[in-house]
């Protein structure tokens, strides 16, 4: 076992790992009183799992030598991923510039 395989291994495991967590931090955060630091940990979640599960498709696509679709298309796929992940503290820069961020 090399240690490639096995950290594919272990990204082959958190991927639904994520989507668990996600689904039961987005059922928690729809239930009434509303807690707003669950809603926001629910979509950090939801694109904290998205970009898992686009890093195992490139993963599977790179293993299987590009069987799937070109580099440019993973590249691309990655790339849409590191900025849904980027724009959560983009989303947090403007909510403080614009006093919504935190309590009142």
């Amino acid at each position: 076992m090399t240690l490639d395989w096995l950290l594919t291994l272990f990204l082959y495991i958190t991927v639904p790992a994520a989507w668990v967590s996600t689904g039961l931090l987005m059922m928690l955060a729809a239930m009434k009183p509303r807690i707003n630091v669950l809603t926001e940990r629910a979509v950090i979640g939801f694109l904290i799992a998205c970009f898992l599960t686009s890093s195992a498709i490139i993963r599977v696509n790179t293993v299987a030598g590009g069987l799937f679709f070109p580099v440019e298309i993973a590249r691309t796929i990655f790339l849409v991923s590191a900025l849904g992940i980027g724009s959560v503290p983009l989303a947090w820069l403007v909510m403080f510039v614009t006093g919504h961020l935190g309590d009142k």
